[in-house]
Protein backbone atom coordinates (compact mmCIF):
# COMPACT_ATOMS: atom_id res chain seq x y z
CA UNK A 1 0.00 0.00 0.00
CA UNK A 2 3.03 2.33 -0.07
CA UNK A 3 3.92 2.04 -3.75
CA UNK A 4 4.37 5.75 -4.37
CA UNK A 5 6.22 6.48 -1.15
CA UNK A 6 9.97 6.98 -1.53
CA UNK A 7 11.48 6.12 1.80
CA UNK A 8 15.04 7.20 2.47
CA UNK A 9 17.78 4.62 2.65
CA UNK A 10 21.38 4.00 1.75
CA UNK A 11 22.44 4.34 -1.86
CA UNK A 12 23.77 0.88 -2.72
CA UNK A 13 26.19 -0.10 -5.47
CA UNK A 14 24.87 -2.53 -8.08
CA UNK A 15 27.54 -5.01 -6.99
CA UNK A 16 26.31 -4.83 -3.40
CA UNK A 17 22.72 -5.29 -4.60
CA UNK A 18 23.80 -8.53 -6.31
CA UNK A 19 25.70 -9.62 -3.21
CA UNK A 20 22.66 -8.90 -1.01
CA UNK A 21 20.45 -10.93 -3.35
CA UNK A 22 22.84 -13.88 -3.48
CA UNK A 23 23.37 -13.94 0.27
CA UNK A 24 19.61 -14.24 0.84
CA UNK A 25 19.23 -17.58 -0.96
CA UNK A 26 19.96 -21.14 0.10
CA UNK A 27 22.18 -22.07 -2.85
CA UNK A 28 24.34 -18.93 -2.85
CA UNK A 29 27.57 -20.89 -3.57
CA UNK A 30 26.18 -21.56 -7.08
CA UNK A 31 26.08 -17.85 -7.92
CA UNK A 32 28.99 -16.50 -9.96
CA UNK A 33 29.14 -12.70 -10.19
CA UNK A 34 30.46 -11.45 -13.50
CA UNK A 35 31.14 -7.88 -14.62
CA UNK A 36 28.88 -5.35 -12.89
CA UNK A 37 28.61 -1.67 -13.88
CA UNK A 38 30.18 0.68 -11.35
CA UNK A 39 26.89 2.42 -10.52
CA UNK A 40 24.33 2.37 -7.72
CA UNK A 41 20.63 2.20 -6.88
CA UNK A 42 19.06 5.01 -4.81
CA UNK A 43 18.27 4.15 -1.22
CA UNK A 44 14.49 4.06 -1.65
CA UNK A 45 14.75 1.16 -4.14
CA UNK A 46 17.89 -0.78 -3.16
CA UNK A 47 16.13 -3.34 -0.93
CA UNK A 48 13.37 -3.89 -3.48
CA UNK A 49 15.85 -4.49 -6.32
CA UNK A 50 17.81 -6.92 -4.11
CA UNK A 51 14.57 -8.76 -3.24
CA UNK A 52 13.59 -9.01 -6.91
CA UNK A 53 17.06 -10.30 -7.85
CA UNK A 54 17.00 -12.72 -4.92
CA UNK A 55 13.76 -14.29 -6.17
CA UNK A 56 15.26 -14.77 -9.63
CA UNK A 57 18.53 -16.18 -8.26
CA UNK A 58 16.67 -18.52 -5.93
CA UNK A 59 14.64 -19.90 -8.81
CA UNK A 60 17.70 -20.22 -11.08
CA UNK A 61 19.82 -22.06 -8.50
CA UNK A 62 17.01 -24.43 -7.54
CA UNK A 63 16.55 -25.65 -11.11
CA UNK A 64 20.12 -25.46 -12.36
CA UNK A 65 22.70 -28.20 -11.76
CA UNK A 66 25.60 -25.85 -12.49
CA UNK A 67 26.60 -22.30 -11.80
CA UNK A 68 24.26 -19.35 -12.23
CA UNK A 69 25.96 -16.23 -13.55
CA UNK A 70 24.89 -12.66 -12.83
CA UNK A 71 26.18 -9.61 -14.64
CA UNK A 72 25.02 -6.03 -15.08
CA UNK A 73 25.87 -3.50 -17.75
CA UNK A 74 25.00 0.07 -18.59
CA UNK A 75 22.49 0.61 -21.41
CA UNK A 76 22.71 3.35 -23.99
CA UNK A 77 19.71 5.23 -22.58
CA UNK A 78 21.16 5.44 -19.05
CA UNK A 79 19.47 2.44 -17.45
CA UNK A 80 21.17 -0.83 -16.59
CA UNK A 81 20.41 -4.47 -17.35
CA UNK A 82 21.06 -7.38 -15.01
CA UNK A 83 21.41 -10.78 -16.69
CA UNK A 84 20.82 -13.95 -14.71
CA UNK A 85 21.84 -17.02 -16.73
CA UNK A 86 21.39 -20.58 -15.53
CA UNK A 87 22.25 -23.98 -16.94
CA UNK A 88 19.02 -25.77 -16.02
CA UNK A 89 16.57 -27.48 -18.35
CA UNK A 90 15.39 -24.10 -19.61
CA UNK A 91 11.95 -22.96 -20.55
CA UNK A 92 10.25 -23.45 -23.86
CA UNK A 93 9.59 -20.58 -26.23
CA UNK A 94 5.85 -20.68 -25.49
CA UNK A 95 6.44 -20.65 -21.73
CA UNK A 96 8.80 -17.66 -22.08
CA UNK A 97 6.14 -15.81 -24.11
CA UNK A 98 3.48 -16.54 -21.45
CA UNK A 99 5.78 -15.43 -18.60
CA UNK A 100 6.77 -12.23 -20.39
CA UNK A 101 3.13 -11.47 -21.20
CA UNK A 102 2.09 -12.04 -17.57
CA UNK A 103 4.92 -9.84 -16.24
CA UNK A 104 3.95 -7.01 -18.60
CA UNK A 105 0.31 -7.15 -17.49
CA UNK A 106 -1.45 -6.00 -14.33
CA UNK A 107 -0.28 -7.27 -10.96
CA UNK A 108 -2.64 -10.00 -9.73
CA UNK A 109 -4.21 -9.84 -6.28
CA UNK A 110 -2.25 -11.47 -3.48
CA UNK A 111 -3.81 -14.70 -2.23
CA UNK A 112 -2.65 -18.01 -0.72
CA UNK A 113 -1.17 -19.27 -3.99
CA UNK A 114 0.60 -16.01 -4.90
CA UNK A 115 3.97 -17.06 -3.45
CA UNK A 116 4.07 -20.56 -4.87
CA UNK A 117 5.15 -20.24 -8.51
CA UNK A 118 8.86 -19.58 -8.05
CA UNK A 119 8.71 -16.07 -6.65
CA UNK A 120 7.30 -14.55 -9.83
CA UNK A 121 4.46 -12.72 -8.03
CA UNK A 122 7.12 -10.96 -5.93
CA UNK A 123 9.14 -10.15 -9.03
CA UNK A 124 6.02 -8.89 -10.80
CA UNK A 125 4.91 -6.66 -7.92
CA UNK A 126 8.35 -5.06 -7.38
CA UNK A 127 8.93 -4.64 -11.11
CA UNK A 128 5.61 -2.85 -11.52
CA UNK A 129 6.22 -0.66 -8.46
CA UNK A 130 9.50 0.72 -9.88
CA UNK A 131 8.85 0.47 -13.65
CA UNK A 132 11.45 -2.30 -13.95
CA UNK A 133 11.30 -4.51 -17.02
CA UNK A 134 11.73 -8.27 -16.49
CA UNK A 135 11.95 -10.62 -19.47
CA UNK A 136 12.84 -14.28 -19.89
CA UNK A 137 14.44 -16.13 -22.79
CA UNK A 138 15.86 -19.59 -23.42
CA UNK A 139 19.58 -19.92 -23.97
CA UNK A 140 20.36 -20.81 -27.58
CA UNK A 141 21.37 -24.37 -28.39
CA UNK A 142 23.57 -26.34 -27.80
CA UNK A 143 23.41 -24.96 -24.24
CA UNK A 144 20.36 -25.23 -22.09
CA UNK A 145 19.07 -22.88 -19.46
CA UNK A 146 17.16 -19.68 -19.01
CA UNK A 147 18.17 -16.04 -19.16
CA UNK A 148 16.34 -13.48 -17.02
CA UNK A 149 16.90 -9.87 -18.06
CA UNK A 150 16.08 -7.17 -15.51
CA UNK A 151 16.22 -3.60 -16.81
CA UNK A 152 16.29 -0.71 -14.35
CA UNK A 153 15.15 2.60 -15.87
CA UNK A 154 17.52 5.62 -15.74
CA UNK A 155 15.83 7.25 -12.69
CA UNK A 156 16.75 4.14 -10.67
CA UNK A 157 20.45 4.39 -11.46
CA UNK A 158 22.90 6.81 -9.88
CA UNK A 159 26.58 7.27 -9.21
CA UNK A 160 28.16 5.55 -6.24
CA UNK A 161 28.55 8.16 -3.52
CA UNK A 162 32.13 9.24 -2.92
CA UNK A 163 33.27 8.42 0.56
CA UNK A 164 34.33 11.47 2.57
CA UNK A 165 37.97 12.35 2.88
CA UNK A 166 39.65 11.17 6.07
CA UNK A 167 39.19 13.49 8.99
CA UNK A 168 42.29 15.57 9.66
CA UNK A 169 43.85 15.14 13.08
CA UNK A 170 42.95 17.80 15.62
CA UNK A 171 45.89 19.97 16.73
CA UNK A 172 45.85 18.51 20.25
CA UNK A 173 46.10 14.92 18.99
CA UNK A 174 49.56 13.44 18.68
CA UNK A 175 50.67 12.43 15.23
CA UNK A 176 50.36 8.73 14.45
CA UNK A 177 53.57 6.74 15.07
CA UNK A 178 54.31 6.15 11.39
CA UNK A 179 54.24 9.90 10.74
CA UNK A 180 56.95 10.66 13.33
CA UNK A 181 60.37 10.72 11.70
CA UNK A 182 63.20 9.69 14.02
CA UNK A 183 66.29 11.80 14.20
CA UNK A 184 69.12 10.28 12.24
CA UNK A 185 71.58 8.55 14.47
CA UNK A 186 75.24 8.96 13.70
CA UNK A 187 77.26 6.06 14.87
CA UNK A 188 80.98 6.06 15.25
CA UNK A 189 82.98 3.03 14.58
CA UNK A 190 85.61 2.67 17.21
CA UNK A 191 88.35 0.21 16.54
CA UNK A 192 89.90 -1.42 19.48
CA UNK A 193 93.05 -3.46 19.41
Amino acid sequence: GRDDERLPGFTTSLLDVVRMAASAIEWYPQVAIGPVADLAVPGYAADDVATLMSALLDNATRYSPGMVSVSCHLLEGGGVMFRVEDTGPGIGRDQAIRLNFALSGPVPAVDESAGRPMGFPIVHRIARKHSISVRFASRPRPDSGTIAMVTLPPPMVCAIPVQGAPRPAAPSEPAPPEAVQPDPVVSEVVETS
